[in-house]
């Protein structure tokens, strides 16, 4: 191997060791966006209120398990309710501009005949919400020094 192609492997090496570092403090940042902890009565309260405001009938949010997926936690929120399509629509809507991340893990609409009366069909809702909040102990390895060490660089 020559002076040259030792230089540009070490220049290489140099460049896909920075990037590595940036990748890491990125997943460092989006750690801190997200909130150490997950207040059930709050999340259930801000689901509670959009529901209530649009005159969604029996409203219930009901908190499930939490995971460690990594370097965050998700803890899911079973929730039920009855209205029209178009409340649902809005309700989704205001789920998304919430300040806390919240994501829709699934979703059942169904039909409710005996509940319809008037113009608008009345469907039934049955959905699993996410809300997020980081580990704190978790701390992302770059890897860079095991290929330091490899390498002996």
């Amino acid at each position: 191997m020559d002076w040259r192609t030792a230089t540009s492997r070490q220049k290489n090496l140099t460049k896909s060791k920075e990037r590595v570092k940036e990748v890491v403090k990125q997943i460092e940042k989006v750690q801190k966006q997200l909130p150490t902890d997950v207040n059930d009565t709050q999340v259930q309260s801000i689901i509670g209120d959009i529901a209530n405001n649009l005159k969604i009938k029996d409203p219930s949010p009901t908190p499930e398990e939490e995971t460690n997926n990594g370097f965050y936690f998700a803890k899911e929120y079973k929730f039920s309710a009855y209205g029209t399509f178009i409340q649902f629509l809005i309700f989704f809507e205001n789920l998304e501009k919430t300040e806390r991340i919240l994501n829709i893990k699934s979703l059942k609409i169904t039909f409710d005949q005996e509940k319809t009366r008037g113009r608008f069909p009345i469907v039934n809702l049955d959905t699993v919400i996410e809300s997020f909040r980081y580990n704190q102990s978790y701390r992302e390895r770059s890897g860079v020094e095991e290929i330091e060490k490899k390498y002996g660089t």
